[in-house]
């Protein structure tokens, strides 16, 4: 069975959640940025 990994990182402070993630397959870089709230991030 062939797997996709992301490697996810998330850098957290009072003002804005910084994350970025890697497609280990593709080598496709994502990131973001939100305001520090769960509605922000699971938007």
């Amino acid at each position: 069975m062939n797997r996709n990994v992301v490697y996810v990182g998330v850098d957290v402070d009072d003002v804005q959640y910084h994350s970025s993630a890697l497609d280990r397959l593709t080598g496709e870089v994502l990131s973001f940025q939100c305001r520090p709230t769960l509605k922000a991030l699971m938007g």
